[in-house]
């Protein structure tokens, strides 16, 4: 949230009650937060104070989980007549999140497409939208429509080089889903060549490297690619899901002592998907099973 008091402000006025709603934002007191925030649109003396009133309420209204009134709140902005593009675009990107929330993919996407057609916006702003509209088709596994929709991303020049390689990983998830993986891998391969791209971001792609791998069954290259990725620094986001990986193939191949080993690290790795727990746990009962002489069933996870 967005908004500050200044020094012997009046208790009634637009930025004290601005200021009280940040507070009680901060403290997830929701309900106390739109009490001021509504007391904030009594005082309000322009579209300016109006718009940022209006995205505050719909932030509660998210953090709060009443999408609907998100949603509604949001759709004020849109109403207004004298209002910034910056607010503009956060009310389109809070109406497709509270869309989403509402399982309306028409209207999330709806949200995107009126960021990209106006051309007041920023380059960074088109190609957010660009990208979260791809991740809509996506959701209905319309992987044409959200590939098209990555390019169009892509193609956008002046973007931060974070929100680039964003991109480029979207894209080579988009191919990866489609079981395209030698685009999926050039994709990840073109992000680790990159000037400047964060340590944590090199990990991933190296990591998603090693899954095209596995699913194209060159264990050992994907192992390669794996270990090369739990070697990297930063690599908190990627390590658990490579690790599992690296015990998987090894249960493909029967060597059951290395699965183990492997397998056995994940409950202790910190910020470990509980996915990643639960697969390792089922994978290591399993493994037990067949030493024990209980199962005679093939190890293909």
């Amino acid at each position: 949230m967005v908004g500050a008091m200044s020094a012997g402000a009046d208790p009634e006025s637009y930025e004290s009650a601005i200021a009280a709603a940040r507070d009680k934002y901060c403290k997830r007191e929701w309900a106390g937060a739109l009490l001021d925030l509504r007391q904030a649109l009594r005082v309000s003396e322009n579209d300016a104070e109006r718009a940022v009133a209006y995205l505050h309420m719909g932030n509660c209204h998210r953090a709060s989980h009443d999408h609907q009134q998100a949603l509604t709140a949001f759709e004020q902005v849109l109403k207004l007549k004298t209002v910034s593009a910056n607010h503009v675009y956060q009310a389109q990107m809070g109406i497709e999140s509270a869309a989403v929330r509402l399982n309306d993919e028409a209207r999330a996407r709806q949200a995107c497409q009126e960021v990209v057609d106006d051309a007041g916006m920023a380059p960074p702003y088109h190609c957010t939208a660009w990208l979260r509209m791809a991740e809509s088709h996506a959701r209905e596994d319309q992987h044409e429509k959200a590939q098209q929709a990555i390019i169009q991303a892509l193609g956008i020049d002046d973007v931060p080089l974070q929100l680039r390689v964003q991109s480029i990983m979207q894209l080579g998830n988009c191919f990866y889903t489609q079981s395209k993986y030698a685009n999926a891998r050039e994709a990840y391969e073109s992000v680790l060549v990159m000037e400047g791209v964060p340590p944590d971001q090199l990990a991933l792609a190296q990591h998603r490297i090693g899954l095209t791998w596995f699913s194209e069954n060159d264990y050992d290259k994907a192992r390669k690619a794996l270990l090369a990725a739990t070697e990297m620094p930063d690599n908190r986001r990627s390590l658990a899901e490579s690790i599992l990986y690296l015990g998987l193939i090894h249960v493909r191949r029967d060597e059951n002592d290395l699965a183990r080993a492997q397998l056995e690290k994940i409950a202790n790795i910190k910020g470990a998907a509980k996915w990643h727990v639960r697969t390792a746990h089922s994978q290591l009962e399993q493994l037990e099973k067949r030493a024990s002489g209980e199962s005679t069933e093939p190890n293909v996870p």
